[in-house]
């Protein structure tokens, strides 16, 4: 028989897991874009011994044995080319396959700031996590087919949506002019002064939170209509803040992180 309690229990058990599921992505992310930065300023190396430095780095941290797929590798070394990583834009050139960035000994952390910036930048990853999960949680249950939410989905629940969010942030005057642009312009003229009026049926009035969500414009793609509702709550509503078990998750994870970025030469 189930009981209040053990519904209660099983919530509990869920919430978590998607904690420890979203520490562990900062976790892997921040562990990446450190071991990328500092490959990349000291040595010249091709995709193959990037991604299994990585997957090494990374292995010490979680302690699973498995190696990043080549759309991680491409998606990081996007964000650090596109300045997810506190801002600050890479120039990274691949020369016959070699990558390294174009001055050598160049990083995007600055020399006796390094744990500060680590946790800058994994709370950055936290916000643009929570505020991607928050868009999902917004779209889930709209009236959407199953290929296009599956689509959506992988964006905003994705591994990589990091990188996604941030440049989504930083293009979002160009993406609402694009939008815009696109919407069809409304008839002037004698034309629209003829239409007859119709006929007026009372409707019950919207709820608080109807009047609150807006609905987005018609025709969008998964990508567009992704970006949408994560600019919309963005912009509607207050930024989501993390509870302080997921602060205080991420305080004790940050840590060992650090560490463990230390005993392998790159924190």
């Amino acid at each position: 028989m189930v009981t209040a309690t053990s519904l209660q229990r099983s919530k509990n058990l869920y919430i978590l897991a998607q904690i420890t599921l979203d520490v562990a992505q900062h976790q892997h992310a921040l562990v990446r874009y450190v071991t990328l930065d500092r490959c990349l300023s000291k040595f010249s190396m091709n995709k193959a011994e990037l991604i299994g430095r990585c997957s090494d780095a990374v292995n010490r941290v979680t302690g699973n044995d498995r190696r990043l797929s080549e759309k991680t590798f491409f998606n990081d070394i996007r964000a650090l080319r596109e300045g997810v990583v506190l801002g600050r834009e890479a120039e990274i050139s691949c020369v016959q396959g070699f990558y390294r960035y174009s001055e050598h000994g160049f990083s995007l952390f600055h020399a006796g700031e390094e744990k500060q910036e680590l946790l800058i930048v994994q709370q950055d990853l936290a916000r643009l996590q929570e505020r991607a999960r928050s868009a999902w949680e917004c779209i889930q249950y709209m009236d959407i087919d199953s290929t296009r939410l599956k689509a959506i989905r992988a964006l905003l629940l994705d591994d990589e949506v990091a990188t996604w969010a941030r440049i989504t942030e930083r293009d979002e005057v160009r993406f609402r002019t694009n939008l815009k642009l696109r919407e069809p312009r409304q008839q002037v003229g004698p034309a629209a002064v003829s239409e007859p009026l119709a006929e007026y049926v009372p409707k019950d009035l919207p709820t608080v939170m109807e009047q609150r969500a807006p609905k987005p414009p018609q025709g969008l793609s998964p990508d567009e209509l992704a970006r949408w509702y994560l600019l919309e709550q963005r912009s509607s509503f207050d930024t989501p803040s993390l509870s302080w078990r997921k602060r205080w998750r991420m305080r004790q994870e940050f840590g060992r992180v650090l560490s463990v970025l230390r005993d392998i030469g790159l924190g």
